[in-house]
Parts: structure tokens; sequence; C-alpha cells
């Protein structure tokens, strides 16, 4: 299995967290710019699909040594 870089995780994060913040662009544009009604449900699944695995990616070495923490103790 190969290695993946801690930058090159991070970055990945955070390109995955841009493009879940990015989901609500549409949203905006309908329900503000064209006056339309919008369901928030599509954009919202958008949204966490990229922020949360965003959030793990660029997180992973704080997360990992919290979990280590707690097995130790």
């Amino acid at each position: 299995m190969s290695k993946i870089l801690p930058y090159s995780r991070e970055k990945l994060g955070g390109i995955l967290i841009l493009l879940g913040v990015c989901a609500w662009i549409p949203y905006g544009i309908l329900k503000y710019g064209l006056d339309r009604e919008a369901v928030v449900y599509p954009f919202l699944v958008w949204h966490l699909a990229g922020v949360i695995p965003g959030f793990l990616l660029r997180r992973w070495g704080l997360l990992k040594r919290i979990v280590s923490g707690m097995k130790d103790s």
C-alpha cells in the first residue's frame, strides 16, 4: 500500500472542504439571485460529503494522537 504524504493529505482535505463549501453557490444563485424556492437537502448532502471527509483528512494526525492517547489510559 502506498503512503500518502502528510502535506498531500492536507491538500486533498482542503480541496474537499472547498468543494463542500462551494456546493452552496448554486443554492444561493437559485434562492437569492433568481428568487426561486430551492430545496436545501441536495445541497446539504454535497456540502457534508465534502466537508466531513475533508476535515478528517486535514486533521488526521490530531485525531490519530487523540485516539492513541485514549488507548494508553
